[in-house]
């Protein structure tokens, strides 16, 4: 609570020059894995990291260079090494955004990593696919791709588009592809989609596929949030599947029909579909 009640102060321009160097502390010593106190913590509280980043990225401009530096080394190593968890991925690439918008990193070095980062990421993902590879880390892996692609208009070679169609739809000849691994991969395709529209002509019916009820229901649920997030940026191309998303308010799982409502209604009420009776 404290960091939700501190990022709201610092937004409405609360604060002292002391402050972005004690976040930046708070956020090493987190990530350190240590305890206020400076001991050592064995556990990582889901949301802290979050939070602190949030505020971080209200204060950053701030910051000394030096210690801006060391921010942006940080995190470029805790994104590439895939150390931080999925909830706090997004949050730190928007940190590097700004430092790099503030003129506090240099934009053409934060750009060659991102490349970096990318072709390392697509590395990883075409070894699994090709049956070389473990899958640890690979929901990771799934989940900085997608944020990247989501955010840059990097190149998506066709490798890295089939590898997640493969792993979604769970081919036959990949090792240990569990039920939440081709949740990840349906998520990652679905932020390439986002804004690609060739992709998602491409990809609108294998998403419409996996809210067969035979599917797991993270599979499912997952395919409902992209097509939801799908119409709200190409409507006319989901419009004709809403049926089948509107199915779902009559399934079995109650989470699954409660996601299914709250997905429909926020679509109707901002008058993305329309239902048509006779």
């Amino acid at each position: 609570g404290v960091w939700l009640l501190l990022e709201e102060f610092v937004a409405q321009g609360m604060t002292d020059r002391t402050l972005p160097e004690l976040v930046l502390d708070a956020w090493n010593r987190f990530d350190g894995g240590l305890d206020l106190e400076g001991e050592k913590s064995y556990s990582r509280p889901s949301g802290i990291g979050l939070q602190i980043l949030s505020v971080l990225e209200l204060v950053l401009v701030a910051l000394p260079a030096s210690r801006s530096k060391q921010l942006e080394a940080n995190l470029c190593h805790r994104l590439s090494s895939l150390a931080l968890p999925a909830d706090e991925v997004r949050n730190a690439l928007r940190v590097l955004d700004k430092l790099s918008a503030a003129g506090m990193s240099c934009r053409s070095e934060l750009h060659s990593w991102r490349t970096s980062l990318w072709t390392s990421l697509e590395r990883r993902l075409l070894t699994y696919v090709r049956g070389n590879g473990s899958p640890t880390g690979l929901d990771r892996c799934m989940f900085i791709l997608g944020e990247i692609g989501l955010q840059e208009q990097v190149a998506i070679s066709g490798g890295v588009f089939l590898s997640l169609q493969s792993i979604s739809a769970n081919d036959a000849t990949l090792k240990d592809c569990t039920a939440a691994l081709r949740g990840h991969a349906i998520v990652a395709l679905g932020k390439l989609c986002l804004s690609r529209e060739h992709l998602a002509k491409q990809s609108i019916e294998l998403f419409v596929c996996h809210l067969n009820f035979r599917e797991p229901h993270v599979v499912r649920n997952n395919a409902l949030l992209v097509l939801a997030d799908l119409c709200i940026r190409y409507t006319a191309l989901v419009d004709r599947f809403v049926p089948c998303m509107a199915d779902l308010l009559r399934e079995p799982n109650e989470l699954l029909r409660k996601q299914a409502a709250m997905v429909i209604s926020s679509l109707l009420a901002e008058d993305y579909i329309k239902f048509r009776g006779d």
